[in-house]
């Protein structure tokens, strides 16, 4: 979630005034919801957007390998 922290320069579930309310919403399996443009100056594209997604599923074995993210990193910055 560093990475939506580095867009949006807020913490994620900023929005949540109890840690406890945090955790309860990741144990749900629900992620943060995605930024607005606004709030991210139209820099959270599709390509960072599911770089994000696809780092947050609940089975570690789904996760990209470090090789993948960074070949989707490459892209997004290539195009950005």
């Amino acid at each position: 979630m560093t990475v939506l922290e580095l867009f949006t320069r807020l913490v994620p579930f900023h929005d949540f005034l109890r840690l406890e309310d945090v955790m309860i919403t990741l144990m749900m399996g629900q992620l943060p919801f995605r930024p607005s443009e606004e709030s991210t100056l139209s820099r959270m594209t599709d390509v960072w957007w599911e770089n994000c997604v696809s780092c947050w599923r609940s089975e570690p074995s789904s996760h990209p390998s470090m090789k993948e993210l960074m070949e989707k990193v490459k892209g997004a910055t290539a195009c950005a």
